[in-house]
């Protein structure tokens, strides 16, 4: 399943269009190539053993393979089926994949799935991870992760490379199981041993987001780089990622090199990040314009945030004139694409009532949605949603579940309203110092102030230290906070340091 990679946390709008994070995922496999690389390659003419297989079954397989290299579909397709019916399962996965495709047979799914099935209980490794994928994402079958996992561990115990990668992408983002990296690192670098880009990847990911490992952006240029000079396209834009995130002189031109690389190579990730960098104006003069035509790039290649993000520049106006009829639009499009980004923003629409009537009800069907796949700032507007009866009944424990889920990234209110649950209602001093530390480690105004007063009056533990309150006082009045500026005015700082 080596041949797209994962997309990760991408930023953008919310109703003023500022940043908001979400987790794209595509599975480390390209589908529309199975062809290129099981008719281009020895595949078709293995198996496990050929003990007891009827010598003719294996001809007919290889007969059709040539046929098929010829584009000769229809015969070819016609020996597969000949292969099959005696029982090799090479013959048997090879006609599954005509019918997925409807190349030398009428597609028809259903039938492609039972000539897989009798593939891979013969043991066939590709069927069986072919399988897995099928079961992972709804294709011919019901989703089921656990069937999923089940092909895929079935083909890795063989040493299939693109069933452990898949394996490793399971633990890594949760499929049906708790969340494990250091067993997902664990199955990329079996894969990585034998040369998989995407693995290489996969695990240059793992250490540049810290999971499962310390984060180290050397380490995970190192594991790119390996992905990249097999020309392993998909990776482009993450080394792109990984140049901008880090400062220092150069590295936007770094980034902007390979973000351009990777667009020119055809992927949609890459347009979509080349789009970013014309919006936002890193290392080139802001040009919305150009960002637009890059997104559209992005989305006719499939890319359904980039339909969000084309709405987001007619929401805040491409000429200077905002359209928000047009934006709701784009955002209807990426949300019925399942785009999480787009799903936010068309909850923000319906909340504020841009574009459309205000629903709130409707706003917070578009939020648990998008905060269902992940997307961190609809799950703190849902959140938000339940602290207040905004289109759900208000309920204390809903709020807090998803504050929690948004908590310790990089928006700080989700901290804020769990330090004030935890605080003022739970009367939890532990997590409540907690979340208010990653508040203001985030500046977050009124939490620092809330800070402040906790040094000030020795609450949640903490002792008294009025030269440590005066300094957050000062910190928090310096942002606009009127009770910091009042507390400087009337509090004595004074008495001595607990």
């Amino acid at each position: 399943m080596g041949t797209t990679f994962t997309k990760f946390l991408l930023l953008i709008y919310a109703l003023s269009l500022t940043e908001c994070i979400a987790t794209h995922q595509v599975k480390p496999i390209n589908y529309n190539q199975l062809y290129s690389s099981t008719f281009n390659s020895s595949y078709g003419f293995k198996a496990t053993s050929n003990d007891g297989i009827d010598p003719q079954a294996i001809k007919y397989n290889e007969m059709g393979i040539q046929l098929w290299k010829q584009k000769s579909y229809i015969k070819a397709a016609s020996y597969f089926r000949k292969s099959a019916e005696k029982q090799y399962s090479w013959g048997q996965y090879n006609l599954s994949l005509c019918y997925f495709h409807g190349r030398g047979e009428k597609k028809d799914v259903n039938e492609a799935v039972k000539w897989m099935y009798l593939a891979a209980d013969q043991g066939n490794v590709d069927a069986q991870n072919h399988l897995g994928y099928l079961f992972e994402n709804g294709i011919g079958v019901s989703k089921n992760y656990d069937k999923a996992l089940k092909y895929y561990s079935h083909a890795a115990e063989k040493g299939h490379v693109e069933a452990q990668c898949s394996i490793g992408y399971i633990y890594q983002y949760g499929l049906g199981i708790e969340k494990d990296y250091k067993e997902a690192l664990n199955w990329y670098q079996l894969a990585a041993k034998k040369g998989s880009a995407s693995a290489q990847s996969f695990i240059g990911q793992l250490y540049h987001l810290g999971q499962g490992v310390p984060k180290n952006d050397t380490e995970a240029l190192e594991w790119y780089q390996l992905a990249a000079k097999q020309s392993y396209t998909p990776v482009y834009s993450y080394i792109g990622d990984l140049y901008k995130d880090q400062s220092g002189e150069g590295n936007l031109e770094e980034a902007l090199k390979w973000y351009k690389k990777s667009s020119q190579s055809g992927d949609a990730r890459g347009m979509l990040k080349l789009g970013n960098v014309y919006r936002d104006g890193l290392s080139v003069p802001v040009n919305y314009k150009e960002a637009l035509k890059w997104y559209k790039e992005a989305a006719n290649r499939g890319e359904a945030t980039a339909y969000a993000y084309i709405g987001a520049l007619y929401e805040k106006g491409i000429d200077g004139k905002q359209d928000h009829a047009e934006a709701l639009r784009w955002y209807q499009t990426a949300s019925n694409k399942g785009s999480a980004v787009g799903q936010c923003y068309l909850g923000n629409c319906y909340f504020y009532g841009v574009g459309v009537e205000q629903d709130y009800n409707e706003a917070a069907k578009w939020y648990r949605l998008a905060a269902d796949q992940g997307n961190l700032d609809a799950a703190y507007k849902l959140g938000m949603a339940y602290i207040n009866g905004n289109g759900v009944d208000k309920s204390q424990p809903e709020a807090l579940k998803w504050f929690l889920v948004a908590a310790g990234n990089t928006n700080p209110d989700a901290d804020y309203q769990a330090y004030k649950i935890y605080y003022y209602d739970l009367t939890d001093t532990n997590n409540a110092l907690k979340y208010l530390l990653n508040a203001v480690s985030k500046k977050h105004s009124e939490a620092v102030y809330e800070l402040a007063e906790a040094y000030y009056l020795g609450l949640m533990g903490l002792e008294i230290n009025t030269k440590k309150a005066k300094s957050l006082y000062e910190e928090a009045a310096a942002t606009g906070n009127f009770l910091a500026k009042n507390a400087l005015e009337v509090k004595s700082f004074n008495a001595a340091v607990h």
